[in-house]
């Protein structure tokens, strides 16, 4: 069996490119470098080394072996770092950034599996539209973000997390409070209340609005889904909201309605960095999430073209 100790001294050598410079990195003296370098080189039956002028340079089994042992040792440092930083009582902290949707209405169940996670877990909630979120990501502001209507971006990679379905809210007292569904010609010159532009629902209703011809009204953009809400009642027109953020309706003051032949309907993605930008610990923190929400970072997902 092959001595880790010799293989430590000969990786050493290889990116020192000195035996002196290798025994100063190792702690031991040149000749016990040398030594082991020759008697690592009988065990084995290999020339792994030649002289290039002053310095030494691989031979092409040397460098085959090289390759071999830079990955172990790298993996090695790896498998230090995680250990300390599970044996750490230090908080780590992740930066999370959530559309609305789910700062309000889904945040306690992401914070749970964080928890589920690691207890030493500080994950600090930041919220905001979609394209503000890609745009804190692709500036290494964020470490990870959940997002929906997704640009692609080289700088980041893109993982399915769940689908949603967007709604159309009409106040009592409007002409399309209580139907349950509406087509393109139902909404046809309505004044609406819309999200502001760079949210997820806002791209899914351009797009509707393009595709089928629709005119609207625009009363006014908002971010906030209470006064979307109240000036659509004020005003009493129409609005759109996601799926999660309807289920606490109040039946009396508001009915909600589903697009006939087919909803409206958008897809929201766990956005994280290439695996090579995080640390041990973080990659781990969130590989586990991904395990936890049946998605598999940098498996079957997108990254920016």
């Amino acid at each position: 069996m092959l001595s880790l100790n010799l293989l430590r001294v000969f990786n050493a050598v290889v990116e020192e490119k000195s035996v002196v410079r290798a025994s100063e990195k190792l702690f031991i003296s040149q000749p016990a470098v040398s030594a082991a370098l020759k008697k690592f080189q009988a065990e084995i039956d290999v020339r792994l080394f030649h002289k290039a002028g002053r310095n030494l340079a691989l031979t092409e089994q040397g460098a085959m072996l090289y390759e071999l042992t830079k990955r172990m040792f790298e993996t090695e440092h790896e498998i230090e770092d995680l250990v300390r930083s599970l044996n750490s009582k230090e908080k780590r902290v992740i930066h999370l950034g959530l559309v609305t949707i789910y700062e309000r209405f889904g945040v306690e169940d992401i914070l749970h599996d964080f928890a589920e996670i690691d207890k030493n877990i500080s994950v600090s909630i930041h919220s905001g539209n979609s394209a503000r979120i890609l745009e804190m990501l692709g500036n290494k502001r964020w470490d990870m973000g959940i997002a929906g209507n997704v640009t692609l971006d080289k700088r980041l990679r893109y993982d399915f997390y769940r689908s949603h379905e967007v709604f159309l809210v009409a106040p009592k007292g409007h002409r399309l409070y209580g139907k349950k569904e509406f087509s393109a010609a139902d909404i046809n010159g309505e004044r609406v209340v819309l999200k502001e532009p760079g949210s997820s629902v806002r791209a899914t209703l351009d797009k509707f609005f393009s595709q089928d011809k629709v005119r609207i009204v625009l009363v006014m953009e908002l971010s906030n889904i209470d006064s979307i809400l109240s000036l659509a009642e004020a005003e009493n027109c129409i609005a759109f909201l996601p799926d999660l953020s309807t289920k606490g309706l109040d039946k009396k003051l508001f009915s909600k309605a589903r697009r006939k032949g087919g909803a409206l309907s958008f897809s929201t993605y766990v956005v994280t960095h290439p695996p090579s930008e995080y640390t041990t610990a973080k990659r781990a923190i969130i590989e586990a999430f991904a395990r936890r929400n049946a998605f598999e970072p940098g498996g079957g997902s997108q990254t920016g073209k």
